[in-house]
């Protein structure tokens, strides 16, 4: 009987330990990982000036429409901290921590009050400035 209960013990702690590491591996994965993951191949990658995180893209074009996806990656961290998609939208770095996504040159912009997007990767919040007069 009581090897029995090592036996079963010692199995649940390997179960245990390879559940662990199963979740660790979830949580960090590297930037090819992500790109196959989240937008299907590895898409074309631009670093900020620090390289800390990467601008990771893929243009599609359906029905005569661009497409975009793309998704920001924590080099430090080994993940994943923004991630969207849209229509005939370009996503680039506007400085080392912000990212301005808008619509392409010459598309509408819907109620033309506000015409762009900013996402910053410290403090991880979008914003939406007003547009020029």
């Amino acid at each position: 009987m009581l090897k029995k209960l090592v036996l079963f013990s010692s199995i649940l702690l390997s179960c245990q330990s390879q559940s662990n590491l199963n979740e660790s591996k979830s949580e960090s994965e590297t930037l090819e990982e992500a790109s196959l993951r989240l937008i299907g191949k590895k898409g074309t990658c631009t670093s900020n000036n620090s390289e800390t995180y990467s601008l990771c893209y893929i243009h599609k074009t359906e029905n005569n429409v661009k497409l975009v996806e793309f998704f920001i990656y924590d080099v430090e961290n080994s993940k994943v901290i923004y991630e969207s998609k849209g229509k005939n939208i370009n996503a680039s770095w506007l400085n080392n921590e912000e990212v301005k996504i808008q619509p392409l040159i010459g598309m509408p912009t819907g109620d033309g009050t506000k015409d762009y997007k900013i996402y910053n990767v410290i403090s991880k919040k979008e914003s939406t400035p007003n547009s020029k007069p």
